[in-house]
């Protein structure tokens, strides 16, 4: 029983440093993208900006990523990312990576939910940077349930501009109820069950666009 009781303990020593969820809740900072070569070379300001409408209305806390919910869908509880940090927060950590991976040299900044684009693009644009890259969330959160698929949501868009605000490129990706596949040893617990590889598949669609790889070059 002993031994039993130290293999969970490592086991879940390895999924938190492997960067998944304990208990639904995942490292998103931890999930950067790999993307095609952007940007090397280069200066990019990134902001991020989180528009979800509940978050605006002050009905969630802009770290809330997650609902739990029982057998018969009623709420469970309300999960936060795992550095309890806003999700914008996570974003710029785990975007930031991915860039400066391709040899971007990257300032990063979460932008206010409230300032409008020109407002945002001027904070960014005072860096000096030789591109501004302004991601917009407008939904990001997964329902987790026993025993069957997480279901995921997701709106959010990418646009870059020159020193001039000229707009470069932008692309935008959904997920409207997507349903997660468990993984394996996975099916009979609230747990990552993909979501997290899930969530960095669709920042990797977002930001490997041909629109938005071009205008970052």
């Amino acid at each position: 029983m002993l031994q039993k009781f130290i293999g969970i303990v490592i086991a879940a020593g390895l999924l938190a440093g492997c960067g998944m969820s304990v208990q639904g809740r995942i490292d998103y900072a931890a999930q950067a993208p790999r993307i095609p070569t952007v940007g090397a070379g280069q200066s990019i300001a990134l902001g991020v900006q989180d528009v979800r409408p509940y978050v605006l209305s002050g009905e969630s806390k802009p770290s809330y990523v997650t609902t739990t919910r029982n057998g018969l869908g009623a709420v469970a509880a309300y999960l936060t990312t795992r550095s309890e940090k806003p999700l914008a927060n996570d974003l710029v950590d785990a975007i930031s990576r991915a860039l400066e991976e391709n040899g971007a040299h990257v300032t990063g900044t979460v932008l206010s939910s409230t300032q409008s684009g020109d407002k945002a693009f001027d904070a960014l644009s005072k860096s000096g940077a030789d591109k501004v890259l302004s991601i917009a969330v407008r939904e990001w959160r997964t329902d987790l349930y026993p025993y069957r698929d997480p279901m995921i949501y997701l709106d959010m868009s990418a646009q870059v501009f020159d020193k001039s605000g000229k707009l470069l490129g932008e692309n935008t990706v959904t997920a409207k109820g997507e349903f997660v596949k468990l993984l394996l040893g996975q099916e009979t617990q609230y747990g990552d069950g993909g979501v997290a590889q899930t969530y960095q598949d669709k920042l990797r669609e977002l930001l490997s666009a041909p629109q938005i790889v071009a205008a970052l070059k």
